[in-house]
């Protein structure tokens, strides 16, 4: 995958997140060439990667749910990347609340991740 670009959203969009994908690759020897994508044109992203024009780092999750003409391959060793939750204040559906619950006990367990 070296003479390949790694296809990621702009820095500017989620700048710790960029950065651990970065690291991601130096940890595995690789310096790639970023290749810039919006974060909404999913089929631009997927027809580079099937085209074997590029490559990109994904969530397990988003793993689990097979594009055609894509492979995915799990890193030997799996990095933690800081993700961050959204939701509107005051919502008053009892899942939200806790689904808000969970993501604030899981995130004070584990901490922050660092670089």
């Amino acid at each position: 995958m070296a003479d390949l670009p790694l296809l990621v959203s702009p820095r500017e969009r989620n700048a710790r997140y960029f950065d651990r994908l970065i690291l991601a690759c130096t940890r595995a020897g690789l310096d790639p060439l970023v290749l810039l994508s919006r974060p909404r044109i999913v089929g631009a992203r997927s027809y580079l990667i099937a085209e074997g024009r590029a490559f990109g780092l994904i969530p397990a999750s988003t793993a689990q749910h097979p594009v055609p003409g894509i492979v995915t391959i799990p890193l030997a060793s799996p990095e933690d990347v800081p993700l961050e939750v959204m939701w509107l204040q005051n919502d008053p559906r009892p899942e939200v609340q806790q689904f808000v619950e969970l993501v604030r006990r899981i995130g004070v367990s584990r901490g922050p991740a660092t670089p």
